[in-house]
């Protein structure tokens, strides 16, 4: 059972150019199970499923991701993706009631994601989007409005801290040439 995964994802993708598609479902299961917090691996094995038509086993796999995975901010806007396509799909059929329960699934992913995820603007702009076709104009002025406070303080940290970096380098050439002075 290697570690690697870049070993593999070329077996998946091995297995996927002979048209053997369940030989490369077999090789990402066992991957997950080998790798168990590789992001690439999740993904390739969700893309496998979402290009088959098996959306069933796609949210699955992303839910996995989600719940045993430490850094999932992709995994989270995947999945918010994800949903998008499967609500505009219901939205289609004749069953508006459903294609209302999916929109509703897909707004408290997005509240699950932004909980866990606030400055993230793909996340604030999808949920402003699902809003507006959800004919909710107040409520998308309004995420639209938390997202940019959101982004902004994060913003206005990382240029402090690239200021305060910038300042501690300008000490530490200043002390090394001091230093340089005195020998």
């Amino acid at each position: 059972r290697p570690q690697s995964t870049g070993l593999w994802l070329l077996a998946a993708t091995a297995k996927k150019k002979e048209g053997d598609m369940i030989g490369a479902g077999q090789v990402l299961e066992c991957a997950m199970n080998a790798t168990p917090k590789s992001q690439d691996i999740f993904l390739a094995a969700f893309a496998l499923e979402f290009d088959q038509g098996r959306d069933e086993k796609a949210s699955e796999i992303l839910a996995k991701a989600r719940d045993s995975l430490e850094d999932v901010r992709i995994i989270w806007e995947v999945s918010a993706a994800f949903q998008r396509i499967k609500t505009s799909a219901q939205m289609l059929t004749d069953d508006m009631d459903s294609g209302h329960r999916a929109r509703e699934s897909e707004l408290a992913l997005l509240h699950e994601a932004l909980q866990k995820y606030p400055s993230d603007p793909l996340l604030h702009r999808m949920k402003a989007e699902l809003l507006v076709l959800s004919s909710r104009a107040v409520e998308a002025k309004e995420a639209l409005r938390v997202g940019i406070k959101q982004c902004a303080k994060v913003a206005a940290g990382e240029e402090i801290e690239a200021q305060e970096s910038e300042e501690n380098m300008k000490e530490k050439d200043f002390d090394y040439t001091q230093k340089d002075l005195h020998l």
